[in-house]
């Protein structure tokens, strides 16, 4: 699966090696419309953290809202906990659903399956005239949210610049945050509403930034990692070149980047291989001794 002409054999060797494959016409990324339009995919992918920042402490907000109490009957001990914990449960139960999704499908399946179920899980808490609804609700809300947070931070890291890359990937759960403060600020704005769309105004505001995130998603490319693990070399090429390279399929940093990809691929596989055969060997050893 390798490809021939660069051998990466340690940190230090891929620094010099990576210098020596960069852009050297001096232009700043923000210069490059290639470059601005990975970051824009980027900063869109980021966004997903910050709707799992709005969704998860919208609650918080609510809880200051006399007519959310009222709508929810006054909740407190064990069943408020319910209420918060509903999001975080389904959210922890499809996470692993969904990292095996993305390694088996590639990572953006994963966030398309993401998209299934907020336009429904909004819609449904918006409409709540019951609280078994609302609660439902966050229960897909927080089902999708796993989608996101299992495949968003892989693909960030995996089709970043070089060396933008450690900068781009801290973002993510900066992100969070980000949400976070958008959702109290939302729920502080309408606190004085005198109906119930008080807590239904921030409910459906949740829409807002997967909506935002749409765009940036559908241009992402598939993650030139996952697409080695397939052995779909040519499409990893074709991938670093439209994002890292203005679309030049022979530039030096395609080749690089392509090499130091599928080596570490092939290395992982072989050393999944040799740890299958030492398994099965200490197994047979101990059947044999017993």
């Amino acid at each position: 699966m390798g490809v021939k002409g660069v051998q990466v054999k340690g940190a230090d060797s891929v620094a010099q090696h990576l210098a020596g494959v960069l852009p050297s016409d001096g232009k700043p990324w923000y210069r490059q419309t290639y470059l601005l339009k990975l970051n824009y995919i980027i900063l869109s992918l980021v966004l997903f953290s910050s709707t799992n920042g709005y969704n998860s402490f919208l609650i918080g907000g609510l809880l200051a809202l006399p007519k959310w109490n009222a709508f929810i009957d006054y909740p407190q001990g064990a069943w408020l906990g319910f209420i918060n914990a509903i999001y975080w449960s389904l959210n922890g139960l499809c996470f692993f659903i969904a990292a095996w999704a993305s390694n088996k499908y590639g990572r953006k399946s994963g966030l398309y399956i993401g998209y299934a179920f907020p336009v429904t899980g909004v819609a449904l808490q918006t409409a709540a005239h019951k609280p078994a609804t609302f609660i439902a609700a966050r229960g897909l809300l927080g089902y999708a949210a796993g989608w996101y947070t299992a495949s968003a931070p892989l693909l960030i890291s995996e089709i970043a610049f070089p060396t933008h890359r450690a900068v781009t990937a801290s973002c993510f759960q900066c992100g969070f945050y980000l949400g976070s403060v958008i959702a109290a600020w939302v729920t502080f704005a309408t606190r004085n509403y005198v109906s119930s769309w008080d807590w239904r105004l921030p409910s459906l505001l949740q829409i807002v930034l997967p909506a935002l995130a749409l765009p940036g998603t559908l241009m992402a490319l598939e993650s030139p990692r996952w697409l080695a693990s397939v052995d779909r070399v040519e499409e990893v090429r074709q991938v670093i070149a439209k994002h890292h390279a203005g679309s030049v399929i022979d530039s030096p940093l395609v080749e690089f980047e392509t090499s130091e990809i599928t080596n570490t691929i092939q290395g992982e596989q072989e050393a999944h291989a040799i740890e299958g055969l030492s398994s099965a060997g200490q197994t047979t050893a101990r059947t044999h001794s017993s």
